[in-house]
């Protein structure tokens, strides 16, 4: 369960319905928390899966990904690896190929008009312009997943 923002919840929902898992339930209580219900990924996140490199679809899943939250005038916020989940693609020849799907979407916010949590994990080498309480910024997202993209740099 998630504390609901008003002024972007609507917006993440329909984000999430299309770039995340499969949505099985989601609900808005009065107090302004809601629940939501997505399909189980027996796969594991980048993190866990330690893959290196980054098998290339879920590289071309990953920015398809946050691209369509951008599309919306959104920042994904937090595209690293632990919120990244492997996913098993089936392929028309009946094989199948690794690919990527975002979860973890309590950060996603407009484009420099949401702001970062109060406090962030200090521990976690954020990027020079992301800080507590700052705005949330495309450039951000863009260069987490460069980032991504380097197998020296642990996000």
């Amino acid at each position: 369960m998630f504390r609901a923002q008003a002024e972007t919840g609507e917006t993440r929902s329909t984000v999430m319905k299309e770039l995340a898992p499969q949505l099985r339930h989601y609900e808005e209580f009065e107090d302004g928390w809601a629940a939501v219900v997505r399909d189980y990924l027996p796969e594991s996140s980048l993190e866990v899966s330690n893959l290196e490199p980054i098998p290339p679809r879920a590289l071309e899943d990953i920015p398809t990904s946050s691209r369509g939250v951008a599309r919306r005038e959104l920042c994904f916020g937090d595209l690293r690896k632990p919120n990244i989940m492997l996913c098993t693609r089936s392929l028309p020849d009946g094989g199948t190929e690794q690919g990527a799907v975002l979860v973890d979407f309590d950060w996603t916010g407009k484009h420099d008009f949401d702001r970062y949590p109060l406090v962030l994990n200090n521990i976690i080498k954020w990027l020079p312009g992301i800080r507590a309480r700052g705005p949330m910024l495309k450039e951000h997202d863009d260069a987490m997943f460069e980032l991504l993209t380097r197998s020296s740099y642990n996000l």
